[in-house]
């Protein structure tokens, strides 16, 4: 019997196992069985310790137990009637001696609190039959020599310290029944020689750490009841041979590692009531063969790695109680035969994969008390049989995908204290039968889909102790009854949609300990009633809509622990009672509006772990005294308000894991304090404004896992200390100040998985220890200033994901060794300068996801291996240099999203192969060279949204097919060579919403299909050659807010239909060929906000009915033809930003309503005829930016309130009529950049108060009447840019204080009075570009000190009275590009010593004092030359042959000076050709008929020879100008001069040409009319010398404005032809001194714009014609010397002209002559005074040249007398001139 109650003993602390894995004892053995039993076996182990024997022992015995007495310590005395005196230990107490013998049969000592070891003494009681030592803290080993025990039965060492293993010479013990040794510290394996115990019954080993394996032996116990070895390291299979254990009642194995299968053995051990194999690693199926233990009653195989399905054959199992298969990964449907089992009270099968529905049949199970069945994938409906299980208490079926309504005839189960339906798919609500279970303890419907009001019934559950619901969809409001559940205390109804208040009610609710409404609708004020819950110590309301303050009231909740009132809308501060809870371990109150400081009484929460205020509006330091939270664990301070410092006291927060402080304004260094910090997990403290270093001492922190020190101000180098922290995985110091160099010693974060330094200011380039970093999954380097080669060490980041090292300044090639790095799922490199070619090896990339390189100098094709990357979704290789052809193998690609190449310089067609990437969403090929037409595959891309392939050379049509690209949002095909028209197919195309076809040559209408596409928002179509009236049909296109239709051949009127697009933003037709008025409809557009109308041929007023779209922001209708005033409407516009309206034929005044438009920024009233005064109301437009008025009538003085414009930017009144002063008030425009007033009458001095506008860039006054000195205070304009004053009349020097403006680019003070010398305060203006002072009365020299002008670009100081020589250091101005020295008359110099200028384009030098000869190194002086004037100088010599090379060289000009030789060959680039007045001999060269773009071409004045050549005729589309005259060229007049149609202005006077004037002149169009519009003004900037007028004219802009035909002094014959009159645009003819015969033409009377008309000195006859006195703008007119004869034609133009004008002819009479009645007929051959032949007749009278050159020494001299040296040298060259002609053969 004694046996028996150690074997329940046994049983009990197998179930106790039970329980401290989640399972009560009540569920195996009842507590009353088990307080019994332990009386029992307690009863009987005193009873056994204290009976004495009255046998009297031997004196060995004693020395046996005082031995074993020895070795241990009774600290309670326990043995302290064991003398060590004494003859017999059979008194002694826990002692038993046979009665017979005397000897000791048990020593019984349990639970004596013994301490100590076990004496191997006691193995020499050899009739000792019981040893119990249990239940004390006995150490040490079991001693072997208990082996010699012989007779002993019972051996129990349980609960105590023992170490050691188990002696195998335990083995010995035959008559061993009991052997008990769980709970103890015993290692090694289970002696295989406790297989000869063959009397043991019962062998219990349990939790100790005993390992190896179970010795198969143990099968050899016959008698074995009981075996326990559970919570051991036991691993192995569990052997077979157990099954031979026939005796067995009991087996537990659980928790060890026993591996293997179920033995189907031990289905034979039919007395086996209990098998405990849980928590092992079995595996393998049930056998079924346990379903043949017929005792069986608790059957426990939970948390193993059991398979299969449960044996239909357990249902067989009648006298089973419990079955446990929890935890493995057993499958199929749940047997219905389990509903067999009429025994069954407990059925435990949660977390497997059971699949099906639960089975009807368990209904059938009566007793059942405990079903779980969690944790699966069970579907179907709750089986309402369920309801017939009358004693069930708990139903757990929660984590499955169980669905329909909870049934209500679950109300039924009175007895059921728990309800778990959680995680499942039920729907519905919840049924109020529940309200009958009135057992209820625990209710969980949560994460369900039930809907409907939480019942209120359930108010009556008085038992209910947990209530969840949430995770439903539950609505209303929380019921108050919920207040009457006094035992209530879990209330979890979060994640619902409950609204309303929460009840005050619940503050009943007196023993609630967790109330979490989270993450509903619930709004309205916290409960102050809540303040009442005693209990309480969860409280989770975040994520609702609450609102007002945190009642004060909750700080009686003394028990709180955790507080979450997160996400809401809570406001005011913070209650200081708060911190009254002492128990509080979290306070979450994130992302409120709270506001205030932090309280301090916060502090004096101690217990306090958890402190989140982030997201709030909190405002104040932090609290120093938060250092005194000593158990904080969180602090979270991010995204509020705060300022000041970072305490440094946080810095004894020695339990702190987490700092965020993030997202405030805190200001000063990170305190290096926080190094303190050991347990320091997180430190983010980014999104400050934190500044200093980081400080090194974070080294010191090596728990820390992640630094987030981002979007601060922080400077210095990153600490290479940070290397220590060697548990790092996150380092992001991105968007600081950082510099310096990446430490090396980061390499050494073996740990660190991101890295994130991007947008700092980083040098040096990537150390290659990076590659060490091997569990690096992120490298952010990008925008620093990095420089070097991407290591190819990087490489060796295995896993690493994710590389950026974009906007850097990277070079090299990108190195192939990334292909290594196999989990890379995006490489960005992009932004950089890196080059060469993408590694074909990338393509081994088989995870990349992101491949972005743009913005790089990438070159080659693009690799075809990328193909192989099928997981690519992105790729980025815009903005590089990449060429050929577009791989066809990127068509594999199919899960492409994004695919863009744009800006390169690929060619070829679009490969059809991308119609197969399906995925594809966004296709960008813009800008390269792809040709050939548009693939027709792409309209098989059904998700492509956005398809750009603007600026390419693609041609055809637009494929139809693009109109199945069904979600397509985007298409843009501009800037290419698309023709015909858009197909009508892309109305289709319902989800679009922009499309862009401009800069094409698409012809023909708009498709009227395109108004189906109602998503449409944006049509851009502009820049084509659509014609056509606009489609009425647009007027659906209710989305429609762009529509630009600007630059296109639309006609007719404005479609009024367009008023239709109700939401139209901005409409664009300008530069169309519109007509017509602006449809009144448009004044129905109230959304409009730009119209842009310019550039038509709109006609009428602008309308008064566009006063009604209030929401016009811009208004643009300027280049039109529109007249009328400006309507004072528009001034009721006042979301007005931008008016345009220039360009119009506008009159009247400017609306002084326009001052109404408040929002106006931008207003351009320039080029109409507007006039008036400017509205002083202009002044209160407080927001106008630009006011730009000029090209106007305007008159008035400039309004001094425009002063008040305090925002505007630019303002132009320039070209109008002003008059008066400029406003000193215009010094208050502190925003003032451009200032523009010229070309108007101001008069005045210039306002000192400008030098105030300390913005202003432009300053532009010229062209007006101002007066005095420029004031100094234009010194204080310090970003001033341009200042032009010139063509005024100022005074006086220019003032020092302009040297300040150190900005200045542009000065311009020509064309004024000023005065003095050059000063040198220019050589400050470090940025002077164009220094323009010329037309003044500057004197002295050049100062040297312009040569510190390195930005200088335009130097002219002509029209000055300047002297000296250039200076050499304008050498330094090595941008110079035009230099204007003209008309200074004093400089001088030698060329050959001026500055060498290698950027000069223009050098302007005529009329000053230079010499000598021009030398040949001015072709690499100059290189970039394109105008060289040196004209009227002392120069000499020939003209320099390397000119020939000057190919940039456009106007070469060189006349008036003495400069001989022969013309060169020039270069073909020229157009404007000046040798006039020189010495230059020889002929004239055929090369110039080379020079196509030749427009002037003056050689006259020169000592030419030969014919004119033939190859000029080659300039005919061009030449405007031909002058040889006063040369001495012979031959025919040349016919093909009539070819240079062209032609303006024709001199070969003074040579020796002979024949007729051709008579094919009409085809010269030149001389018909002037058509100013095909003219290079820029290049006939010119001057020339012509006769007219009987005197030499100098003509400026001649070809633009004047024509001139002059053939005199040759010896022409034959009559003048009668098609002159076609020359209708001629001003000047000079037909004289030649031998003309024959009448005037009377077709000259159609030359109407003829001012001088000279015929004489020929020998013209007959009467002048009638019809010459229609010549009214005649004003010059000379017929001497010819046979004219009959009346001078009476017209004043005739009548007022000089008698000596018509003299030399005898015929002619009346005014300016004598009348004709005295006029006597005379010969025509007799002698004419004054009128001789051709001057180059003289070769006839006179025979010795000799007599000439005495001639002209002494007429020269007389006029060296009368005028000076000028007309000397003239003289000289006409007389070396003719003496060359009369000497020289032609």
């Amino acid at each position: 019997m004694e046996r028996r109650w150690i074997v329940f003993l046994l049983v009990i602390s197998a179930c106790t196992m039970v329980c401290c894995r989640g399972v009560t004892v009540e569920e195996n053995l009842s507590s009353r069985d088990r307080e019994a039993g332990v009386e029992k076996v307690t009863t009987r182990v005193r009873d056994s310790a204290t009976s004495e024997s009255a046998a009297i022992t031997g004196v060995y015995e004693v020395e046996v137990l005082n031995e074993f007495r020895s070795m241990i310590f009774d600290s309670k005395r326990e043995l302290s009637n064991w003398k060590p005196n004494d003859t017999s230990p059979c008194l002694w107490r826990g002692v038993r001696c046979d009665n017979s013998s005397g000897e000791i049969v048990s020593v019984s000592l349990s639970g004596m609190q013994l301490q100590g070891t076990i004496s191997s003494s006691l193995g020499s009681l050899s009739s000792l039959e019981v040893l119990d030592l249990s239940n004390n803290s006995l150490s040490g080993t079991i001693p072997a020599a208990l082996g010699n025990c012989a007779r002993l039965k019972t051996l129990l060492l349980y609960r105590n310290q023992l170490t050691g293993t188990i002696p195998s010479e335990l083995g010995s013990l035959s008559r061993l029944k009991d052997l008990i040794l769980y709970q103890n510290q015993l290692t090694g394996s289970i002696p295989a020689s406790l297989g000869s115990c063959s009397r043991l019954e019962i062998l219990s080993l349990s939790s100790n750490q005993l390992s190896g394996e179970i010795p198969s032996e143990i099968g050899d116990l016959q008698r074995l009841r009981f075996l326990y070895l559970w919570s051991n390291e036991i691993s192995g299979r569990i052997p077979a041979s157990l099954g031979r254990c026939s005796m067995a009642e009991m087996i537990s194995l659980s928790r060890n590692n026993l591996t293997g299968g179920i033995p189907s053995e031990l289905g034979g051990l039919s007395r086996l009531s209990i098998l405990f194999l849980w928590r092992n690693k079995l595996g393998g199926t049930i056998p079924a063969s346990l379903s043949n233990c017929s005792s069986l009653e608790n059957l426990d195989l939970s948390t193993n790695r059991l398979i299969g399905r449960i044996p239909a054959d357990l249902g067989r199992m009648q006298t089973l109680r419990i079955l446990s298969l929890f935890e493995n990964n057993l499958d199929g449907k749940i047997p219905a035969s389990l509903g067999n089992c009429s025994a069954l009270e407990r059925l435990h099968l949660a977390r497997n994969h059971f699949s099906g529905h639960v089975p009807s049949e368990f209904g059938d199970l009566h007793k059942l008390r405990y079903l779980s069945v969690t944790s699966n994938l069970l579907t179907g409906r709750i089986p309402v049989s369920l309801s017939r299980c009358l004693k069930l208490e708990k139903l757990f079926l929660a984590w499955n995908n169980l669905t329909g309504h909870i049934p209500a005839e679950l109300g039924g189960l009175s007895r059921l204290r728990n309800l778990i339906l959680g995680n499942n798919k039920f729907s519905g609500s919840i049924p109020l039968s529940i309200a009958n279970c009135s057992s209820l303890e625990k209710l969980d419907l949560s994460v369900n889909r039930l809907t409907g009001r939480i019942p209120s019934e359930i108010g009556r559950l008085q038992f209910l102790q947990l209530f969840y619901a949430f995770e439903n969809s539950l609505s209303g409001s929380i019921p108050e009854e919920l207040g009457h559940l006094q035992k209530l205390q879990t209330l979890h109804l979060f994640q619902n949609n409950l609204t309303g208040r929460i009840p005050a009610s619940l503050g009943n609710c007196s023993g609630l300990e967790e109330l979490e409404l989270s993450d509903n609708s619930l709004s309205g004020d916290i409960a102050v009633d809540l303040g009442g819950l005693s209990r309480l110590k969860l409280l989770y309301l975040w994520n609702n809509k609450l609102t007002g303050h945190i009642p004060s009231s909750l700080s009686r909740c003394l028990m709180l622990e955790e507080l979450s009132l997160s996400v809401n809308k809570l406001t005011g501060p913070i209650p200081a009672e708060l911190g009254g809870l002492i128990r509080l371990r979290n306070l979450i109150l994130w992302n409120n509006e709270l506001t205030g400081s932090i309280p301090v009484s916060l502090t004096n929460c101690s217990n306090l772990q958890y402190l989140i205020l982030s997201e709030n509006k909190l405002t104040g330091h932090i609290p120093p005294e938060i250092g005194n939270l000593q158990n904080l664990w969180s602090l979270d301070l991010s995204q509020n308000d705060l300022t000041g410092s970072i305490p440094p006291d946080i810095g004894r927060l020695q339990q702190l894991w987490n700092l965020s402080l993030c997202q405030n304004g805190l200001t000063g260094w990170i305190p290096p304090e926080l190094g303190n910090l050991q347990a320091l997990n997180t430190l983010a403290l980014n999104e400050n404004h934190l500044t200093g270093r980081v400080p090194p001492e974070l080294g010191r922190l090596k728990n820390l896992k992640a630094i987030y020190l981002f979007n601060n101000s922080l400077s210095g180098t990153i600490p290479a200390s940070l290397g220590n922290c060697s548990g790092l995985e996150a380092l992001e110091l991105h968007v600081n100040r950082l510099s310096g160099h990446i430490p090396v010693d980061l390499g050494r974060l073996h740990r660190l998985r991101a890295l994130n330094l991007w947008k700092n200011r980083l040098t040096g380039h990537i150390p290659s220890s990076l590659g060490r970093c091997t569990m690096l999954e992120t490298l952010v380097l990008s925008q620093n200033n990095l420089t070097g080669k991407i290591p190819a060490e990087l490489g060796a980041l295995s896993q690493l994901k994710t590389l950026y090292l974009w906007n850097a300044q990277f070079t090299g090639k990108i190195p192939a060794s990334l292909s290594n790095c196999s989990n890379l799922e995006s490489l960005i490199l992009a932004d950089n300068s890196l080059t060469g070619r993408i590694p074909e090896e990338l393509g081994r990339l088989k995870n990349l996801v992101s491949l972005s390189l743009f913005a790089n100098n990438l070159t080659g094709r693009i690799p075809a291996s990328l193909g192989n990357c099928t997981f690519l979704e992105v790729i980025e290789l815009y903005m590089n240099r990449l060429s050929g052809h577009m791989p066809v193998e990127l068509g594999a690609l199919t899960r492409l999203k994004l695919f863009s190449v744009m800006n390169n310089e690929l060619s070829g067609r679009i490969p059809s192969s991308l119609g197969r990437c399906s995925m594809l969403q966004t296709l960008l090929l813009s800008s390269n060279k792809f040709t050939g037409k548009i693939p027709g595959t792409l309209g098989a891309l059904s998700r492509l949204k956005t398809l750009t392939i603007w600026d390419n050379q693609l041609t055809g049509r637009i494929p139809a097919s693009l109109g199945n690209c069904s979600d397509l949002e985007m298409l843009d095909l501009s800037i290419n060579r698309l023709t015909e028209q858009i197909p009508a197919a892309l109305g289709r195309l319902e989800n679009l919403h922009i499309l862009t076809l401009l800069q094409n040559n698409l012809t023909g209408r708009i498709p009227a299909a395109l108004g189906n596409c109602s998503r449409l928002q944006n049509i851009a179509l502009h820049s084509n050659r659509l014609s056509g009236r606009i489609p009425t049909q647009l007027d659906g296109l209710k989305s429609l807010r762009l529509l630009n239709l600007a630059g296109n051949e639309f006609t007719g009127p404005i479609a009024s239909s367009l008023s239709g697009c109700s939401n139209l933003r901005e409409l664009d037709l300008h530069q169309n060929k519109l007509r017509g008025q602006i449809p009144a409809e448009f004044g129905g557009l109230r959304r409009l906000k730009t119209l842009f109308l310019s550039q038509n041929k709109l006609t009428g007023s602008i309308p008064v009915f566009l006063g009604n779209c209030t929401s016009l922001e811009e208004l643009s209708l300027h280049q039109n033809k529109l007249e009328g005033q400006i309507p004072a409407e528009i001034g009721g516009l006042i979301r007005l930003r931008t008016l345009f309206l220039w360009g119009n034929n506008l009159t009247g005044g400017i609306p002084a309503s326009l001052g109404q438009c408040t929002s106006l920024e931008r207003l351009d009233l320039c080029q109409n005829e507007l006039e008036g005064p400017i509205p002083a109301e202009i002044g209160r437009l407080g927001r106008l930016r630009l006011l730009s008025m000029c090209s106007n009538n305007l008159t008035g003085a400039i309004p001094a309130s425009i002063g008040n414009c305090s925002q505007l930017e630019t303002l132009q009144l320039n070209s109008n009529q002003l008059t008066g002063q400029i406003p000193s008030e215009l010094g208050d425009l502190s925003r003032l950049r451009l200032l523009y007033l010229w070309d108007n009458e101001l008069t005045g001095p210039i306002p000192s108060s400008l030098g105030r506008c300390s913005l202003l860039k432009e300053l532009s006054l010229s062209r007006n009447n101002l007066t005095g000195n420029i004031p100094s205070e234009l010194g204080d304009l310090r970003r001033v840019t341009l200042i032009y004053l010139w063509s005024n009349l100022l005074t006086g020097s220019l003032p020092v204080s302009l040297g300040n403006c150190s900005k200045l680019q542009d000065f311009a003070v020509s064309l004024n009075s000023l005065e003095g010398s050059i000063p040198d305060m220019f050589q400050n203006l470090s940025s002077l570009k164009s220094l323009l002072m010329s037309g003044n009365r500057f004197r002295g020299r050049i100062p040297e000190s312009l040569g510190n002008l390195a930005q200088l670009e335009r130097l002219l100081l002509f029209d000055n009275e300047l002297e000296g020589v250039i200076p050499q250091s304008l050498g330094n101005c090595s941008q110079l590009q035009y230099l204007h020295l003209q008309r200074n008359w004093y400089l001088q110099g030698h060329p050959a010593q001026f500055p060498k200028l290698p950027k000069l384009q223009e050098l302007l030098l005529d009329k000053n004092k230079f010499s000598g000869v021009i030398p040949e190194s001015w072709a690499s002086y100059y290189p970039q030359l394109t105008v060289l004037d040196i004209s009227y100088n002392n120069l000499e010599g020939p003209i320099p042959q390397s000119f020939s090379n000057m190919s940039s060289l456009a106007r070469l000009k060189m006349g008036g000076n003495n400069l001989s030789g022969s013309l060169i060959t020039f270069p073909t680039t020229l157009r404007t050709l000046t040798l006039a007045r020189n010495l230059i001999t020889g002929h004239i060269p055929a090369s110039l008929g080379s020079c196509k773009d030749m427009v002037v071409l003056d050689l006259s004045n020169n000592l030419l020879t030969g014919s004119l050549p033939s190859s000029l005729q080659n300039l005919a589309p061009s030449l405007r100008v031909l002058m040889v005259g006063t040369n001495c060229l012979v031959g025919h007049f040349p016919t093909w001069i009539t070819h240079l149609s062209y032609l303006q202005v024709l001199d070969l006077s003074h040579n020796k040409f002979h024949g007729s004037i051709p008579a094919n002149l009409s085809r010269m169009h030149g001389f018909r009319r002037v058509s100013e519009s095909s003219l290079d003004l820029e290049v006939l900037h010119d001057e020339i010398k012509v006769f007219a007028k009987g005197m030499y004219l100098y003509l400026q802009y001649v070809v633009s404005i004047r024509t001139s035909l002059d053939v005199s002094g040759n010896r022409l014959t034959g009559s003048i032809p009668e098609d002159i009159g076609e020359l209708q645009g001629l001003l000047y003819l000079t037909l004289a001194r030649n031998c003309l015969d024959g009448p005037i033409p009377s077709t000259i009377s159609s030359l109407k714009v003829l001012e001088s008309l000279d015929l004489s000195h020929n020998k013209l006859d007959g009467q002048i014609p009638m019809e010459l006195k229609d010549l009214t703008a005649l004003s010059y007119i000379n017929l001497s010397c010819n046979n004219l004869t009959g009346p001078i034609p009476d017209s004043p133009q005739f009548q007022t002209m000089n008698k000596a004008n018509f003299w030399g002819n005898s015929g002619l009479c009346s005014l300016p002559l004598d009348p004709c009645e005295t006029v006597s007929a005379s010969s025509p051959d007799e002698f004419k005074p004054g009128c001789g032949g051709s001057p180059w007749e003289i070769e006839d009278w006179i025979s010795f040249p000799a007599c000439l050159v005495g001639f002209a020494v002494g007429f020269c001299s007389s006029l060296a007398i009368i005028f000076g040296w000028e007309e000397i040298r003239d003289c000289s060259r006409t007389t070396i001139r003719t003496l060359w002609c009369l000497w020289r053969p032609p």
